[in-house]
């Protein structure tokens, strides 16, 4: 299901249950990201440069979780944690 939000935002939620957003603006700048259904956010943006070169860089970022528990319980601090806090 793909809705425009006006100019060139988009927003699209895919059929894996995946979520992706993005838009492209008037001086060729852009941003693209999907946060998957395993927690992980995958995405790329861009911008042309003085010399009218496209730079493009990409980026993954997050912990993969298990969809399928969705009470997946935290792991409990330790007492390293605490007693350096």
């Amino acid at each position: 299901m793909l809705e425009r939000c006006g100019g060139s935002k988009k927003r699209l939620v895919n059929d894996d249950g995946s979520f992706t957003f993005g838009y492209e603006s008037a001086d060729g700048s852009f941003k693209e990201e999907t946060r998957g259904t395993d927690c992980v956010v995958r995405g790329k943006y861009g911008y042309v440069d003085p010399d009218g070169n496209k730079r493009e860089f990409t980026y993954v970022s997050g912990n993969p979780c298990d969809p399928n528990n969705p009470n997946e319980e935290e792991e409990p601090e330790s007492a390293e944690y605490h007693r350096f806090r």
